[in-house]
C-alpha cells in the first residue's frame, strides 16, 4: 500500500474549542479550524482529451496554444499516418492521403511534416495551404521548426547535409560540407545547431543565423544538441574513453561538463543557464536540473524519463508504483499531472501549455493527445488564521507510513515573500504526538503545537520529508515525494484585504466592536482569540496587529513589470512609496495590480509601516482625511490616503 499525506490542518490550540489545553490530545480535533486549508505552492490546471477514437495517435508538439499530432485513418478510413492540428478551439485534419505523414512540428512560422517512406522523405510546410520544400531521389528527415527557421537532413549514408529554410528565400545547404555527415539538427530561434563529422572527429557545429562556427569537439560520440540562444548542450562520452554518456554546456564562450559521474546521462534541454536531463544508474533512472554549477534530483522512484523545459517549468513521465504518469516541477516542487491506470508518456511543454500521449479508460492500449494549461495557484484568506496566537498548532494525516513517524521526518520554514528559498528556520516545536488511527479514513494523525505567539504574522511551511532530495532521500515515512504545504497568519485579520495582500486594520478594529457577542463559532472571523466571545479584548488585537502580509504564489512566475524611470533614478525610501502609489496614468486596474504587487514588496522592508503610522497620527484628530492640512502630510502620504480611499481600507 503506498504511503500518503491525506490530511493537513490548522487547529487553534489553548482556545475555547480544547479546552484552554495547551498538552495535544483529542480534543484538539476539536480546535481544527474547518474553514481554513493549507496552500499547496502547486498548479491549477484541467486536462481535455483532444483525441477519442480506435486508431493512432502519437508525436504531439506544441507552440502555445496551437498543437499538432499524427494519427491514422482520419476521415480517409485508411491506416497511413495523417496531420491534426488543434487551434486551441477546434481539431482539424490537415492531410488526407496514401502517404504516411509524420514528425509534425507547429510554430509562429506555421506547421512543418514529413511526407513519404523512410529512403525517400520530403519535407512539407503548410500555412492554410501545403507547400513542398523538398522534392528529390533522397531523404529529407529529421526536421526541427523554430519561429524563424526550419532546419532539417537531406542526403544518405556518409552524405547527409544539413539544409534550412527562413520563411522567405529558398532553402539553402547550410552545413555545405560534402565529405563530411551532418546529422541532427536543431533550430532554435534564427540559430541552428547540429552534429557534423564522424568519430574521431566529431564536432557541435551552431549557425547564428549568418555564420557558422565549431563550439564543441570530441573524439568520441557526441549526440543530441539543444539550444536556446546561445547557450548550447548535448550530450557525448567521456574523453577518457569510457562508455558512459556525459552532458556538456556551452555558455556562449566556453564548453563545461555539467556531469561527470559513473551513470548515463541522457537527453539534455537547455533554457537559459538551466539544463535538465535523466540519467540511469542499475536500472533507475532520475531527472536532474544543473543552474549555476548546482545539480538538483527533481524527480523521485525508479523509473522517470525524457524531460522538457519551458519558461522553468519541467515536464516528464514517471514510474508512480501502478503504470506512467506525467510529472512538472512548476520551481517550487514536484506535482504528479496525471493519475490514472494507464501509461502516459513522452510529454512536451510550451510555457503553460503540456500535450503528451496517453491511453484511453474504455481502451488503455490504444493511444490519445491530451492537454492541459496550467497557472500557478495563489494563497487567499482561506490558508490564513487570524487567530491572537499564531500558528501554535498543526495536524498532519499520514496513511501507512513506513514506520511511526518523529519529529526528525518534518521540516519547517517560515517566510512572507514569494521566494521560498530565502524563508529562515521556524522555531522548534514545543511538543509533537503521533495519534495512530486519528486521521481521516484510520490514518495516523501527527500533531505539532509551538509556543504562543512563535509564529505570528507570518507563513510556515511544513514539508513531510520522502525519498526524493527535499525530503534528504527519507524513507521513513513511505513517502516517494515530499509533501509540502503551508499556513499563514495575520492576527486580527478578517479578510478585507486585496487578492495579494491580507491586511489587518481600523477596518477590523471596527469590525470586531461592531459585531459583540457570546457564543462564538470556531469560525467567526472575529473572535480573534477564539475564546467563544466577541469583546473589546479583539478590537484591541486587531489595534495591535495592524499590518500586511503577502498572500504567496510560489512557483515561476511571469517577467516583473519594467521599473519606471522615476522608480530607476531614485531609490530612497520615499520614492519607492511614491512609485508604489502613483497611478494616475495607468488604467484602474492595472494600477491596482502594480500597487499592490509593489506595497507586497515594500511591506518586507517595513517602509509602508512607517508612512501608515505617520498618517494615523496626521489625521487622528481630523474627521476625514479631506479635511486634514495639505501641509500635515507629506505627498507620498496624500496618495496613500486617497489609495486607502480607493481600497475602502481605514487607517490603523
Amino acid at each position: 500500500m503506498l504511503s500518503a499525506v491525506v490530511g493537513r490542518h490548522v487547529f487553534y490550540n489553548q482556545s475555547k474549542f480544547d479546552g484552554g489545553d495547551a498538552a495535544i490530545n483529542a480534543s484538539d480535533d476539536a480546535a481544527i479550524a474547518p474553514d481554513k486549508g493549507a496552500y499547496l505552492g502547486d498548479v491549477e490546471f484541467v486536462i481535455e482529451r483532444l483525441t477519442d477514437n480506435d486508431t493512432y495517435d502519437t508525436n504531439p508538439r506544441v507552440d502555445g496554444d496551437k498543437i499538432v499530432w499524427e494519427g491514422r485513418g482520419g476521415t480517409d478510413g485508411g491506416t497511413d499516418e495523417e496531420i491534426f492540428y488543434y487551434d486551441g478551439t477546434t481539431v482539424t485534419q490537415l492531410t488526407e492521403n496514401s502517404d504516411l505523414d509524420r514528425e509534425a512540428e507547429v510554430s509562429d512560422l506555421g506547421i512543418v511534416w514529413e511526407r513519404g517512406n523512410s529512403s525517400a522523405r520530403e519535407i512539407i510546410f503548410y500555412d492554410g495551404s501545403e507547400t513542398p520544400l523538398t522534392s528529390n531521389a533522397v531523404s529529407d528527415d529529421n526536421s526541427s521548426l523554430s519561429d524563424e527557421r526550419l532546419s532539417w537532413e537531406q542526403g544518405d549514408g556518409a552524405a547527409v547535409e544539413v539544409w534550412t529554410w527562413d520563411g522567405v528565400n529558398p532553402p539553402s545547404n547550410l552545413s555545405n560540407l560534402p565529405a563530411v555527415i551532418d546529422l541532427q539538427p536543431y533550430a532554435e530561434g534564427n540559430n541552428t545547431v547540429w552534429v557534423s563529422g564522424s568519430v574521431p572527429n566529431r564536432q557541435v557545429r551552431f549557425f547564428n543565423g549568418t555564420s557558422t562556427s565549431i563550439i564543441g569537439t570530441s573524439t568520441f560520440s557526441i549526440e543530441d544538441p539543444r539550444s536556446d540562444g546561445d547557450h548550447v548542450v548535448w550530450e557525448g562520452f567521456k574523453q577518457s574513453g569510457n562508455n558512459q554518456r556525459e552532458i556538456y554546456y556551452y555558455n556562449g564562450s566556453t564548453v563545461q561538463l555539467v556531469t561527470n559521474d559513473n551513470v548515463f546521462d541522457f537527453d539534455p534541454q537547455v533554457e537559459g543557464n538551466t539544463v535538465v536531463w535523466w540519467s540511469l544508474n542499475l536500472g533507475v533512472s532520475q531527472v536532474k536540473m544543473w543552474r549555476d554549477g548546482v545539480t538538483t534530483q527533481l524527480s523521485a522512484g525508479t523509473r522517470n524519463r525524457n524531460p522538457q523545459i519551458s519558461n522553468g517549468n519541467v515536464v516528464w513521465y514517471g514510474f508512480d508504483g501502478n503504470d506512467e504518469e506525467i510529472f512538472l516541477w512548476n520551481g517550487y516542487k514536484t506535482i504528479q499531472i496525471t493519475d490514472n491506470d494507464y501509461d502516459d508518456m513522452r510529454p512536451q511543454i510550451s510555457g503553460n501549455h503540456i500535450v503528451w500521449v496517453g491511453g484511453s479508460s474504455t481502451n488503455g492500449s490504444v493511444d490519445e493527445i491530451y492537454h492541459t494549461y496550467i497557472t500557478n495557484s495563489a494563497a487567499s484568506f482561506d490558508n490564513i488564521t487570524s487567530y491572537s496566537r499564531g500558528i501554535n498548532g498543526i495536524a498532519v494525516d499520514i496513511d501507512a507510513p513506513t514506520v511511526p513517524p518523529t519529529l526528525a521526518d518534518f521540516g519547517f520554514k517560515v517566510g512572507d515573500n514569494n521566494a521560498p528559498a530565502t524563508w529562515t528556520d521556524a522555531p522548534a516545536p514545543s511538543a509533537f504526538l503521533v495519534r495512530p488511527g486519528a486521521g481521516i479514513d484510520g490514518s495516523d494523525r501527527v500533531e505539532i503545537v509551538w509556543a504562543n505567539g512563535a509564529i505570528q504574522n507570518t507563513w510556515l511551511e511544513v514539508t513531510v520529508k520522502g525519498n526524493d532530495q527535499p525530503g534528504g532521500f527519507n524513507t521513513n515515512t513511505g513517502l516517494t515525494y515530499s509533501d509540502k504545504f503551508l499556513f499563514g497568519n495575520r492576527t486580527g485579520d478578517t479578510g478585507s484585504g486585496t487578492p495579494t495582500l491580507a491586511i489587518t486594520s481600523a477596518q477590523d478594529e471596527i469590525a470586531a466592536r461592531n459585531n459583540a457577542g457570546i457564543n462564538a463559532t470556531i469560525t467567526n472571523l472575529v473572535d480573534f482569540d477564539r475564546s467563544g466571545i466577541v469583546n473589546a479584548v479583539d478590537s484591541i488585537i486587531a489595534r495591535n496587529n495592524g499590518g500586511l502580509l503577502t498572500k504567496i504564489s510560489f512557483g515561476n512566475p511571469l517577467p516583473p513589470p519594467a521599473p519606471s524611470p522615476a522608480s530607476a533614478s531614485n531609490t530612497g525610501d520615499d520614492s519607492d512609496v511614491a512609485f508604489a502609489l502613483v497611478t494616475e496614468h495607468e488604467s484602474d486596474t492595472r494600477a491596482a495590480a502594480r500597487v499592490d504587487e509593489r506595497v507586497s514588496a515594500l511591506v518586507e522592508r517595513g517602509l509602508v509601516s512607517r508612512h501608515l503610522e505617520r498618517l494615523a497620527r496626521a489625521t487622528a484628530a481630523q474627521p476625514t482625511a479631506e479635511d486634514t492640512p495639505a501641509a500635515t502630510l507629506e505627498p507620498n502620504e496624500e496618495k496613500l490616503v486617497d489609495l486607502l480611499d480607493d481600497w475602502e481600507l481605514e487607517l490603523p
